[in-house]
């Protein structure tokens, strides 16, 4: 029992730190994405959307781990 209260601990603080990370990219993106942004800076925010997604992603992952620690 002490093991799956471990496992989900970890999974818990995993979830938290892609949160973080979430929090990042999208603050990082609303300060950059403005109409006449540089090209360099489109990349820049196309590059934040695939990462902010990959987050998303690996979230709903440890999420549904979670809960079927849960179960």
């Amino acid at each position: 029992m002490a093991q799956q209260e471990e496992e989900k601990e970890k999974v818990i603080n995993q979830i938290a730190h892609y949160d973080e990370l979430m929090a990042s990219y999208v603050d990082l993106i609303e300060r950059i994405n403005k109409p006449a942004a540089s090209d360099e800076t489109k990349i820049l925010i196309n590059l934040a959307n695939e990462s902010l997604q990959h987050c998303q992603d690996k979230r709903a992952i440890l999420v549904s781990h979670l809960n079927t620690l849960n179960a």
